[in-house]
């Protein structure tokens, strides 16, 4: 075991605010305001797999580019955070990596996404976002497969929701 800070191909140009461990497919995905990661293009969100840097798809996060939180679900990458689109595809602070493009995930958010959780096979998303398209939804979601649901009881929520845990 080495105990020694190496650099891991250059790194990215800007802040990380999220990591994810895939450890099944010894990946580590990185997140925040960067746009290159080892010399290479890679806006707001990369992949180290232990020996180099892959973007996730080659399209811009455009609006206040920031990835805040990144999870997996269902075999798809997750992303949150603060922005308006990705491409010339609207997301909402909020999108879906599928391996071959990045989707929307219903609605999206009317404001960011600060952080996502699996739990017990469900996603949840919390922010400082107040409505998902026409309905009101207070900084915490549960997504139903097509679209975002309020929790039971969380109309008195008040606060931004800033983490999440099992």
């Amino acid at each position: 075991l080495s105990h020694e800070w190496r650099d891991l191909n250059g790194g990215v140009d800007g802040i990380v605010h999220a990591m994810y461990v895939d450890s099944i497919n010894n990946e580590l995905y990185v997140g925040g305001t960067f746009q290159h990661a080892g010399g290479n293009f890679s806006s707001c969100i990369a992949k180290w797999d232990s020996v180099q840097w892959t973007s996730i798809g080659n399209d811009t996060i455009k609006g206040h580019p920031d990835v805040r939180c990144i999870v997996k679900f269902n075999g798809d990458i997750i992303v949150g955070g603060y922005f308006d689109s990705i491409g010339m595809v609207r997301m909402n602070n909020i999108a879906r990596w599928d391996g071959v493009r990045w989707n929307p995930m219903g609605y999206g958010f009317s404001r960011a996404v600060t952080c996502l959780l699996e739990y017990n096979g469900e996603l949840y998303a919390g922010g400082s976002f107040e409505y998902s398209g026409n309905d009101t939804i207070l900084h915490i979601a549960k997504w139903n497969g097509n679209n975002w649901l309020n929790l039971p009881g969380n109309a008195a929520l008040g606060n931004d929701v800033e983490t999440m845990t099992q």
